[in-house]
Parts: structure tokens; C-alpha cells; sequence
């Protein structure tokens, strides 16, 4: 699972170009070639096929090329900042230039309407790509972003805008009807495709951030939480606000609903209230329908200004969401302790069991549910009967359900668990290498673990221990690791299902374990480990 912020359709099609043949001033028999190029908030796109546009002055003569407005659409799941329309006479990149760019934005943050650009004269398009001096710039008015290099300067890339500038000379050059800017890293063409970068690795000279210039109105941000896995996940949405906001920001958010990545594709079936912000709380902002393998959620968020205490002007906000996938969303199911093999499950006591309890058998590596109104033919295996109890025990591949990332929240399984008796302790661990939880005398049941700070590369490795406990006595704990920014390792004796250690989060992100630590025969001390919630 990745964090990205919003783009869209990779690459745009073809530009949409038609010739005018009342209004304009050109007269040439020439061939041009186009291209259409967008950018979201931290890199641009593929660039688009080529469209090629046959200019003549037989009569009735082609008086205009008008780029047409659908050219700068943009659908409810993308998020294009700006869009770029490159030119050249030739079929060939290497030789074209931006002649245009269009603003996809007002300064307020509101979409601004799309409207056709029209060349109406030769002049824009005969100015050489690359002139020898500042005293070479063009004499004509240019589009917004027309760019050009200087080989006096360095042969760097400048691009014209009617913005209100002081020139310098070096990085503000004085031009006709505006003035023209340094882009440093800049070039004609940009061809590297940085759309999809992660959120958290984002280099932050290249976000456009989201400034908090008014105080009664908010701008947006679109991010996609893809599916980077093979299998659908579910699950609640986090957002996480940047670790530097000086305050308590309070969100709202909408669910715009998931775009196929392969095809780009877009729907909002079986998603109720998409399209429509409501303030981010844990009971909302949910995934409403599991999300397929590459596929993304679209979420927007703006901050809730009439919920947000003491936030100045000029603040930047910068948020990270998440998906905290919730292992099972079907009707309540209790967990209860493993057992080493069938025999010990089928003769469980009565008062050992009740409706919808799972088990893991260790022998099967599995997860056994049961139903006392199930009466299907046992087979030893995948269906096994109870001693002295109606119903069967049934294996298939349960996991621990969760509401929340908070123990006030936790579901109803493991209150029960708890026989009502919730306790909470707060550990801060501040030692690199080994780790170990000793539970001996611990009475409390819910455990948080914030992790070291680390910035060596150092791990962290858990491990938990009771040496208490009587012969097949076990005992169980809730473990929510915060982590900084140590790496985190399990102890290898922790065992987890099918012997697969789960992956870790990371930095600024939780995690809920269930651990177990039991006594077999003699001194034979089982560990195991099992998934409550995991950010993804």
C-alpha cells in the first residue's frame, strides 16, 4: 500500500487541435506537431501522443490553430495543478518547446473553467528555440510559460510570464508585455514521469504546498491510496498530520471513489456518500468496498477551519494518509487462546466456548471458527465436531477484527476477552538492540510501546517473556507499537501464523499485535504472535 498524491490519466490522449478559418492572421503552408503534458504536485507526466495539424492557405485559408478547451478537462479523481502544449515543426521532442502553460488553479485554490487557446499568427511560431543573448528576446508578447533558452546565460531554460516581477538580470529578465524567469533544473521538454512518487519520500523542493492564505477558506488536497498487493484489502482510512504542525488541525474529508490504474477507469458503485466532505473521524472514514489489487482510493481533504483552534496565516499543512486495513468485517467473532492440534479443540470444555470463537490450531497453522448451528459432515480436517457440544468447529482463514486504532475503541472480541477489565500501560523505550517485555508482573492487558529514535540505522528488536506461568497456563497481551524512527524487528522465538513475521509500518505509524506466551510441557515455552491492525 502506497500514498500518492493525486494525478490522473498517464498519459493524456492526443491533443484535441481544430483550425479556424475566420478569425486569425496565419498565412503559411506549414505542418505542426503538438503534444499535451499535465503536472500534479510534484512531477509531470508522460507526454501524450502526437497530434499533427497540416496548416494551409488555399483557399478558404486556415486563419487559427485553436487548442481545444476539453484539452484542459480534468476529471473528479485527477488533480493536474497545471497543463503543458509543446510545439515543434518537426515529429520529433527533442526539437519542441513548451509554448503554452495553463494555470489549472486560481491563487484562492478554486478550479478555474476551461476555455480553448488559439494561435492566431506565425509569430510565436518562427521564434527560435534557443537565442545567444537577453538583447535577442522576443519582440511580440508571448502565451504564459512560452519557453526559451539563452546561451549567454548558460544556455539555461527561461520561461515568460505576465506575473509582476523585479527584474535582475540574471534570474528576472525584462520582456516584451511581461518578463521571463530562471527555471532552474528546467528543460524544452520535460520527460521524466514523477507523478507517482510517495508521499513520505516526496523531496520537498519539489511539493507545492498548501499554505493556509485565508483563514475562512481552505484549499484541497486529492491523494490515491493504491493497492500496490496482489489481493483486495479493507480497512479505515488515518490521515496523519505532519509531526511540524504546531497545532491541532481537524479535517474533513471526501471519498471520490477508485480509479483503475491500469485503465484509468473511475467508479463510485457500492460507495455511499462519495462526494461529499464530512469531518474525518474513525466511524467515516472507512473504505465503504474493498479496494482491488492496483487500483486507488481518491480521497480529498481540506482542513475544517471552524474546528481548528489557534492556526495562523501562512501556516503549511502537510498530511500523510493511511490505510489501517481491518483484518474482518463480518458480524463479531471472539478470539481465543491457540491450542497445539485438533484433539485439543475438539474436546474443549463448554465453558471454553461460545458462538463465532476462533482458534488457531498450531499443527494446521489455521484458523478454526465455530458455529453451533452448523451441522455439516466432519471430515477431521476442514470440518471437526466438538465433544459434547452441537455444531462444528470449521478452518478457514479468520483474523482478529478492529474498529480503531485507540483501546477506548477496540472492538467488542477483545473486551470480552478482557472480561470487561481494561488496562492500559504506556512504555517509553529509549534502548537500541534487544527489547524485552517481561509480562510476569504485569497486570495490565493493553500495552503501548513507543519505539527509540534512531537515525543509524540501528534495529530494534521485541521480545516478551513470562516466567510465571503454571504447565499449559498461558497468557495474553495487546501490544500497539508508535515508532519513531528505529527499525523494528520481531524476536525470531515469537512464532506468527504460517511462520510469516509481518512487516512493519515504520516511522510515525502504529501497529496492534496480540501476543501469547505459554507453558507446554516441562519448561517448553511457546511464543506466538498475531496481526490486530496494521497500517499499510
Amino acid at each position: 500500500m502506497i500514498t500518492t498524491y493525486a494525478f490522473g490519466r498517464n498519459p493524456l490522449p492526443a491533443p484535441t487541435i481544430s483550425l479556424d478559418k475566420g478569425v486569425g492572421d496565419l498565412d503559411v503552408d506549414q505542418d505542426y506537431y503538438f503534444w499535451i503534458q499535465a503536472r500534479n504536485r510534484v512531477g509531470y507526466n508522460t507526454i501524450s501522443p502526437v497530434k499533427k495539424v497540416e496548416v494551409r492557405t488555399l483557399y478558404p485559408r486556415d486563419r487559427s490553430i485553436v487548442i481545444e478547451a476539453v484539452n484542459f478537462q480534468q476529471f473528479a479523481w485527477e488533480d493536474w495543478k497545471r497543463f503543458y502544449i509543446y510545439f515543434s515543426t518537426e515529429n520529433n521532442l527533442a526539437e519542441a518547446r513548451v509554448l503554452y502553460k495553463r494555470e489549472n488553479f486560481s491563487p484562492n485554490g478554486s478550479l478555474l473553467p476551461i476555455a480553448p487557446f488559439s494561435i492566431t499568427s506565425t509569430d510565436w511560431l518562427t521564434i527560435p528555440r534557443t537565442i545567444n543573448s537577453p538583447e535577442n528576446l522576443p519582440t511580440v508578447v508571448v502565451p504564459e510559460g512560452f519557453r526559451i533558452a539563452i546561451n549567454s546565460l548558460g544556455g539555461q531554460i527561461y520561461e515568460f510570464t505576465t506575473q509582476s516581477l523585479t527584474p535582475n538580470n540574471i534570474t528576472i529578465l525584462e520582456g516584451e508585455g511581461g518578463f521571463w524567469r530562471l527555471l532552474l533544473g528546467a528543460n524544452m521538454v520535460e520527460t521524466v514521469d514523477n507523478t507517482d512518487l510517495l508521499v513520505e519520500t516526496v523531496p520537498q523542493n519539489l511539493i507545492e504546498p498548501v499554505e493556509i492564505t485565508s483563514l475562512f477558506d481552505s484549499k484541497t488536497i486529492k491523494y490515491y491510496l493504491i493497492n500496490t498487493s496482489t489481493s483486495s484489502i479493507s480497512g479505515q482510512i488515518l490521515l496523519n498530520p505532519s509531526i511540524n504542525t504546531s497545532t491541532n488541525v481537524a479535517f474533513n474529508i471526501k471519498t471520490i471513489g477508485y480509479v483503475n490504474l491500469s485503465n484509468f477507469s473511475f467508479t463510485t458503485t457500492g460507495i455511499t456518500g462519495a462526494g461529499n466532505f464530512s469531518p474525518y473521524n474513525n466511524e467515516s472514514a472507512r473504505l465503504k468496498i474493498p479496494l482491488p489489487p492496483n487500483h486507488a482510493l481518491v480521497l480529498e481533504v481540506e482542513i475544517n477551519l471552524s474546528a481548528t483552534m489557534n492556526l495562523v496565516q501562512g501556516t503549511l499543512i502537510s498530511l500523510t494518509p493511511k490505510i489501517r486495513f481491518l483484518s474482518l468485517l463480518e458480524p463479531p467473532k471472539y478470539w481465543d487462546s491457540p491450542v497445539d492440534n485438533l484433539t485439543f479443540l475438539a474436546n474443549l470444555l463448554p465453558e471454553q466456548v461460545i458462538k463465532g470463537q476462533i482458534r488457531y490450531v498450531v499443527s494446521k497453522r489455521d484458523y478454526y471458527y465455530y458455529d453451533p448451528n452448523d451441522s455439516r459432515e466432519a471430515d477431521g480436517d476442514f470440518i471437526v465436531t466438538p465433544v459434547g457440544l452441537t455444531g462444528r468447529w470449521s478452518r478457514g482463514r479468520f483474523f482478529i477484527p478492529d474498529n480503531s486504532i485507540t483501546f477506548q475503541n477496540l472492538n467488542q472480541d477483545l473486551k470480552n476477552r478482557f472480561k470487561g477489565e481494561t488496562k492500559i500501560l504506556n512504555i517509553e523505550a529509549n534502548i537500541l538492540g534487544e527489547y524485552i517485555l517481561d509480562i510476569t508482573n504485569i497486570e495490565e492487558n493493553y500495552i503501548i510501546i513507543t519505539t527509540p529514535v534512531d537515525n543509524n540505522l540501528i534495529p530494534w528488536i521485541f521480545d516478551i517473556i513470562h516466567t510465571g506461568l503454571q504447565e499449559w497456563e498461558s497468557r495474553e497481551v495487546v501490544v500497539e507499537f508508535i515508532y519513531r524512527s528505529a527499525p523494528v524487528q520481531f524476536s525470531p522465538l515469537i512464532v506468527f501464523p504460517d511462520n510469516k513475521t509481518p512487516l512493519l509500518s515504520g516511522n510515525a505509524s502504529k501497529d496492534i499485535f496480540v501476543f501469547q506466551v505459554q507453558r507446554q510441557s516441562g519448561d517448553n515455552i511457546i511464543k506466538r504472535g498475531f496481526t490486530y491492525a496494521q497500517t499499510v
